[in-house]
């Protein structure tokens, strides 16, 4: 439905006596009877109120039949007031507004208190946005010249697919509304870029005539889970012809949150397929709840979904990306900043992150130098605090959702020692952590940086990783399999126990040796509860499968951890490390034939992530080395380049054998 503000003016009317006000109020009243009367359902309008003795008319109209036009709508209450009224100021405006403007005709005894027969009777929006499940907002302007477009993009280095869906948008205008033919995806860190994206997109849609209305209502999909389908149904129905944004501000891994927002999602996804025609749908979010997006777009695989999404900057892109900031913040002095963007690949996030501290610092050394010592003190202790270990996470490549996870888990124990100093009482929370992700996707590396991290902030004595597996704690003999794990929790006193494939442990007969290593760990969990950190590990379904046979051992574990399966163009720049820490370089002409590598392995069973790209890596060495070897006086930088021909595309047969994929024969 769309809603829209307007004004009648009257230049020449004669101003009503106060002691007429009442009587033309009542003339208002029957007058609008009327028009709504003609509308016959198509439209509903009311006059809020009336200044200047009746010269100027405040007026709202909800249009349900598009093929209406306000000004229509303005001359019909022209005709009923015998005036000479003509249409200003019409504006698209929310629903919400609508609501108060109607509520002040009412009020003002401008209209009767009966609303037409139609969606508004059923005052679904009052139970949802007012109770802060959703909200509204209307586009300001409009993109025309295709300059606004191309500075918009530009200002967007790390997204990628908006630029190629803005060419398709305005290559067809329709001359009226005729449905959607795709939806949208869009994945950014910060809430703001998201934003812009979004208000981009649905500008130019609203320019080519793809949707109807500038309002767009975003629905949290964490908050709608309390609306009954029903009401939800009714909702979107309100927002016919326009957009509605599904924003998922959260990832949803486990336990009760999990079985409630799925059920949200899958009421979700059934009224989408309904309504998929007439209302855009945009889902918004970060990697922190990408597991979400991913459960939905499997349950909507028949509709089509532009995807745009953030993605990693170069060195080269990252040094742009910063020195934007530096430019905005008007600092010509840069060296120290670029000194810092030492790695081939940044997220955005970490980007902002790197500028915000060396801005911090910039203050107090350089427009503030009074402060510079306590600058360089504080920097020393950031450093201190973190630790190398950190620094090392931070580097790593398509980790930004297990990064935050473990970064809360850090503050969470760090503000725990800050509650015993004060006499806060410190909560129930535990320190232990799942890690759910496939094979190659750097769950054991995280496990060791973590506990080291955790070390480094004086949160573990020793910080050392004990890995172990079924063969290590359970025993063959029934009654030996507890000494056992009380040995593993000992050895990982002061550091982190890290069990692998945790799931493996109940893959016996219940009552079994299974249970008995279950119901041990949960009472060593309780016994050693700060001095080791336990982590449990394995294949996302198998883990949740697990969890849910022990909810002892559920309710002991406070942060979940997913690592998701690596892009193409993540494993590109993953092999790009490997390939500058072995001291070598890559050919800039080989990345088209890696992509399509990755592009191909990601989609075989049990492909090995980031072990699938060190294995790459490994045999492009082997086979440079024969390359060179036929090469009569190898220069140094054929030594040390590899090139596309060092990388073979392995075959489907041995891709099918080994789990990695890809193998060194």
């Amino acid at each position: 439905m769309q809603y829209y503000t307007f004004n009648l003016v009257d230049t020449s009317k004669t101003v009503v006596p106060k002691n007429g006000e009442k009587e033309f109020s009542s003339i208002i009243n029957s007058a609008i009877a009327e028009v709504n009367a003609k509308l016959e359902g198509k439209a509903f309008t009311v006059v809020s109120s009336f200044m200047s003795g009746g010269r100027k008319l405040r007026c709202c109209v909800e249009i349900l039949d598009y093929a209406i036009t306000v000004c229509e709508v303005g001359k019909l209450i022209n005709t009923e007031l015998d005036g000479s009224y003509s249409t200003a100021n019409i504006a698209e405006t929310t629903l919400v507004r609508f609501d108060s403007l109607v509520d002040d005709a009412f009020n003002n005894e401008l209209a009767n208190r009966q609303y037409p027969d139609g969606l508004l009777n059923c005052d679904e929006y009052s139970g949802i946005i007012r109770c802060g499940h959703a909200r509204e907002n209307i586009l300001k302007k409009k993109v025309i010249k295709k300059t606004a477009l191309k500075n918009a993009v530009d200002s967007w280095p790390q997204i990628s697919g908006l630029k190629e869906e803005l060419e398709r948008i305005f290559k067809d205008k329709a001359s009226m509304f005729r449905g959607n033919p795709v939806h949208y995806m869009i994945e950014a860190e910060d809430n703001i870029d998201r934003t812009e994206i979004r208000n981009l997109l649905a500008s130019c849609l609203v320019e080519q005539n793809r949707i109807m209305m500038k309002r767009i209502t975003e629905i949290k999909l964490d908050t709608i889970s309390s609306t009954s389908n029903e009401r939800l149904s009714e909702f979107l129905d309100l927002q016919n012809g326009g957009i509605v944004v599904v924003a998922l501000y959260k990832g949803f891994d486990s336990g009760d949150s999990l079985n409630e927002m799925h059920q949200a999602m899958d009421e979700l996804v059934s009224l989408i397929k309904k309504k998929k025609r007439n209302v855009l749908f945009i889902f918004e979010f970060s990697k922190t709840a990408e597991t979400g997006w991913k459960y939905i777009r499997t349950l909507l695989s028949e509709i089509t979904f532009i995807e745009i999404k953030e993605k990693n900057l170069t060195n080269e892109e990252s040094l742009s990306f910063v020195d934007k900031l530096a430019t905005a913040d008007k600092v010509s002095e840069r060296s120290s900043l670029h000194s810092l963007i030492d790695e081939s690949s940044y997220s955005v996030g970490d980007l902002k992150d790197i500028y915000s501290s060396w801005y911090d610092r910039h203050l107090c050394s350089e427009v503030y130098p009074a402060y510079s010592s306590i600058s360089s003190e504080k920097h020393e202790a950031i450093k201190q605090t973190k630790g190398t270990a950190y620094q090392k996470l931070s580097r790593m490549i398509g980790l930004d959702e297990v990064r935050a996870v473990i970064t809360s888990a850090i503050d969470y124990a760090r503000v725990q020692s800050l509650y015993e100093k004060t006499g806060v009482a410190s909560t129930d929370m535990t320190r232990h952590m799942v890690f759910c992700g496939n094979p190659g996707t750097a769950k054991t590396t995280c496990a060791r940086l973590y506990a080291q991290i955790m070390k480094d902030n004086g949160l573990l004595s020793k910080g050392q990783l004990v890995e172990v597996g079924r063969k290590d704690i359970v025993s063959k003999y029934l009654g030996g399999t507890a000494p056992l794990i009380k040995e593993y929790f000992e050895k990982a006193e002061g550091g982190v126990l890290f069990i692998d494939e945790a799931y493996s442990l109940v893959d016996d007969k219940k009552g079994l040796y299974g249970d008995e290593a279950i119901n041990t760990i949960v009472q060593e969990m309780e016994n050693h509860r700060d001095s080791v950190v336990v982590i449990l590990a394995g294949y996302p379904d198998e883990m949740e499968t697990f969890l849910s046979r022990n909810p002892g051992l559920r309710s002991r574990i406070s942060f979940h951890v997913n690592f998701r399966d690596y892009t193409s163009n993540e494993l590109l720049s993953i092999l790009k490390l490997f390939v500058t820490d072995s001291g070598m370089i890559l050919d800039g002409s080989a990345d088209p034939k890696l992509l399509r590598i990755f592009d191909a392995a990601a989609g075989q069973k049990d492909f090995g992530n980031g072990r699938f790209a060190r294995n790459l890596f490994e045999q492009a060495r082997l086979n440079q080395a024969s390359r060179i070897l036929r090469i009569s006086n190898p220069s140094e930088a054929d030594i040390k380049t590899l090139i596309s021909e060092d990388f073979k595309e392995p075959n489907r047969s041995v891709q099918e054998r080994r789990r990695i994929g890809f193998v060194i024969e």
